[in-house]
């Protein structure tokens, strides 16, 4: 009953396995891939401080002193201001680099698909990675600016991993997805960097969600990052609980995506040699 019961389930659906399979090489590759990116340049490993530091820079001074956009949370200080914006940066930043690298996963590494026997599905799990990376540092950057203007973070901070899970998980589904289609459709690439426009701004991350109006609520209900963005501002700016609707509604829809996805990549890896 066992073995039926398995056989029914599709392959790819526990999209977790090849972590532990294939952990040796998604480290190995994914250090090779991070450390590729920042070697022979000035600054090295410098780098993913100053950029999400200087991009923060440039966002707080057009919303927050050209255009006076403030939250109302603490003391309405324009640190409110970067501190509620730089945490829904590095959580779109983190998606922007799956959904930009997916449409080219395969491509870049063609060499695996023909010539070795390679994990493929591996491939999604270094692009998160390399992702990640820059997200850890951005999240350690978030909580020294918030020690600097408030002193230690509450102790809801401890509850970050509600948000930081299916976040991993939904650009886990993204990279297998894409790279999917990238194959298929060239055109991906265009339709991946115009679907990172429309996220960011689709997504609260300049605006606080109580500001979206009734009449388009519903894209916020949709988009589980609206949920993943508000649940990290809650527990390490705001120090509030997170509500169990955004928790739960984040959790199921980025597994339930990422199984799907996982599925879909299992599914027609086969076909890539053919098609590239």
């Amino acid at each position: 009953m066992v073995s039926v019961a398995k056989s029914m389930i599709p392959e790819g659906a526990f999209f977790w396995r090849p972590v532990f399979r294939d952990w040796p090489i998604i480290r190995v590759f994914a250090w090779r891939h991070i450390s590729a990116r920042y070697r022979g340049s000035a600054f090295g490993f410098v780098w993913p401080v100053i950029t999400p530091l200087l991009m923060l820079g440039v966002y707080t001074l057009v919303f927050s002193v050209i255009f006076q956009r403030t939250w109302q949370v603490q003391s309405g200080s324009q640190v409110d201001f970067a501190l509620f914006l730089f945490a829904g940066l590095i959580c779109h930043q983190l998606l922007a680099e799956c959904i930009n690298r997916g449409p080219n996963l395969i491509f870049e590494n063609k060499v695996y698909v023909k010539k070795v026997v390679f994990p493929l599905q591996a491939l999604s799990y270094i692009s998160m990675l390399m992702g990640l990376f820059n997200f850890l540092i951005g999240l350690a950057i978030l909580l020294v600016m918030y020690v600097i203007g408030y002193g230690l973070p509450p102790v809801t901070a401890l509850l970050l991993p509600l948000a930081v899970v299916p976040l991993v998980m939904l650009c886990l589904g993204v990279a297998w997805l894409f790279s999917v289609l990238g194959v298929f459709f060239r055109d991906m690439r265009h339709l991946a960097t115009l679907l990172v426009t429309l996220l960011l701004f689709l997504t609260p991350i300049f605006y606080p969600i109580e500001a979206v109006p009734d009449r388009i609520a519903w894209v916020m209900v949709l988009n589980p990052m609206a949920s993943i963005v508000t649940i990290v501002r809650d527990v390490v700016l705001v120090g509030n609980l997170p509500d169990a609707g955004p928790v739960i509604y984040a959790w199921l829809s980025s597994i339930l995506f990422a199984a799907v996805s996982s599925i879909v990549f299992v599914r027609v890896q086969k076909t890539f040699a053919d098609v590239i």
